[in-house]
């Protein structure tokens, strides 16, 4: 899976599961996938799964009364931005195959997220997309790598 750093123009690549190796390539001569692409094949049908990764605010515990996701689950918080996009998008397209992945986990930080990476990977792993959304925790501690 590549992991585009819009800031960098770089991709980090992961090597799978289980092979635990990172690799970042500059990404300038690398066609990169975009929200339209994937609005494209959600309007024709297509599962095209994104997925957000991040702390509390991605995860949406305590809200409503919903417990916390626990890696190499499929969590689903019906109170959380990722399924409440993903019943906006069923709802204008038509695709009832779109999936919009909840990989967040509260309490955690990036440096959490890079060391479990595998691990959260084994269950999103067909993710075309990512969005990141960690810092909340990250500006709390010194645990910014």
């Amino acid at each position: 899976m590549k992991l585009y750093d819009s800031f960098s123009n770089n991709f980090i690549t992961i090597d799978g599961v289980g092979n635990g190796g990172w690799h970042v390539e500059n990404a300038s001569n690398t066609r990169k996938t975009t929200l339209n692409e994937a609005w494209n094949n959600w309007e024709r049908g297509n599962k095209y799964p994104i997925m957000f990764l991040g702390d509390s605010t991605t995860d949406g515990n305590t809200t409503s009364h919903t417990t916390r996701n626990v890696p190499g689950t499929d969590y689903i918080n019906p109170y959380a931005y990722p399924y409440r996009l993903e019943q906006l998008i069923k709802a204008e397209t038509g695709n009832t195959n779109v999936r919009i992945y909840n990989a967040g986990f509260s309490g955690k930080t990036a440096s959490w997220a890079y060391e479990n990476i595998e691990t959260i990977m084994s269950e999103y792993g067909d993710a075309k997309m990512v969005g990141i959304s960690y810092g909340i925790n990250d500006s709390l501690t010194s645990d910014i790598g």
